[in-house]
């Protein structure tokens, strides 16, 4: 059979972010593929290369290592004739055809770029648009992936940020930072880095705004108060908030 995937501009696209799409033409039509073999053409994309047996194990961990090794060949099968080419079978060894542009991987590479202070523009943007991996798939594979993916994502959004507000961008940063605040709404260095834009972009009122959004959710979530050091921030356009006890009465002028 003649691989859907001829080249690598024949429109062939895997995301996986958001939810699964595969599109195999660039028409943007998807193949006819069933969900088991979604779920093996996610984990190859996520693993990368995998033994066969292993991919198996992995899959269907609930039934007898004959049983998933079946299930595996009927999958590979039904991929092969409705989407030739996609996996690719060496011996024992799974993959997935080179051609294939995947989100994740491109997530990723934004990812480790903006740790080591490279990223570009466009690998920014990757970093603030990307959705959650495989929403409403509970695999534990899945799901582990997933939080590795959100922590690191976090954690580059905030380098990132950092860096731009520094290098007097604060502007650029207010998005990332925001981001990552939405990945992990509870995580005050997302917050102190909103903040922290905001005040150097001269917008008290958004800065102070943020700072009561995240003190309001603090104490709903955790019944505790902000830190000290989010306090610090704010402390120069309130500084009723330096500590985190009740504001003063206030005294009647007669």
């Amino acid at each position: 059979m003649r691989s859907v995937l001829a080249s690598p501009d024949s429109g062939t696209r895997l995301r996986l972010l958001g939810g699964f799409t595969l599109t195999l033409c660039s028409d943007g039509t998807p193949p006819p593929v069933q969900h088991q073999a979604h779920r093996l053409i996610a984990l190859l994309a996520i693993a990368g290369p995998a033994d066969r047996l292993w991919a198996a194990d992995i899959l269907w961990p609930e039934v007898t290592e004959q049983s998933a090794h079946s299930r595996l060949r009927n999958v590979l099968w039904h991929t092969q004739t409705r989407a030739p080419g996609l996996i690719t079978v060496a011996e024992h060894q799974l993959g997935l055809d080179p051609h294939l542009q995947i989100d994740v991987h491109d997530l990723r590479a934004a990812i480790t770029a903006a740790l080591d202070a490279v990223a570009t523009r466009r690998q920014l943007g990757v970093l603030r648009d990307s959705g959650e991996l495989l929403p409403g798939w509970y695999d534990d594979w899945v799901s582990a992936e997933r939080e590795t993916l959100r922590q690191r994502q976090i954690n580059a959004l905030e380098r990132a940020a950092a860096r731009l507000i520094a290098a007097n961008r604060a502007a650029d940063a207010v998005a990332l930072a925001q981001t990552a605040a939405a990945l992990s709404p509870l995580r005050e260095s997302a917050h102190r880095l909103i903040i922290t834009a905001h005040l150097n972009l001269g917008n008290a009122a958004e800065a102070w705004r943020q700072y009561e959004a995240y003190r309001t959710l603090l104490r709903r979530e955790l019944a505790v108060p902000p830190s000290s050091q989010i306090r610090a921030l704010i402390a120069p356009i309130h500084p009723a908030r330096r500590d985190s006890g009740p504001n003063p009465p206030r005294r009647n002028v007669s």
